[in-house]
């Protein structure tokens, strides 16, 4: 198992808010009274080697050759064996955050 790092930005935080608040219905964006902040989750989607080796040998061809080859990782036979976990977690939002996101005027 090794050790993954993946930096995420405030700003990219806040513009998703921005982009996914208010609701795209305006009907049920006037329902709206006011919104409460609370813990932000992180979900984290990990799958095993084989089978990211097996998703990029059958991603999208970009060139006109679209033959694409034979990926398995069975012995006298044809498929993938590998793993996929995911965990969630969960932190408070901080009241600095909080603060911001009620200065974005997102009716909260």
């Amino acid at each position: 198992m090794e050790d993954m790092e993946m930096l995420y930005f405030g700003e990219t935080f806040f513009s998703l808010c921005q982009q996914n608040i208010p609701y795209s219905d305006q009907a049920t964006e006037d329902r709206v009274h006011y919104r409460l902040t609370s813990d932000v989750e992180f979900i984290l989607s990990v799958a095993g080697e084989d089978l990211n080796t097996y998703m990029e040998v059958n991603e999208p061809s970009s060139s006109i050759v679209q033959d694409k080859p034979e990926y398995t990782n069975i012995e006298n036979g044809i498929g993938v064996f590998s793993s996929r976990y995911q965990k969630t977690r969960s932190k408070l939002l901080k009241s600095e955050s909080d603060a911001i996101l009620q200065e974005m005027n997102i009716k909260f």
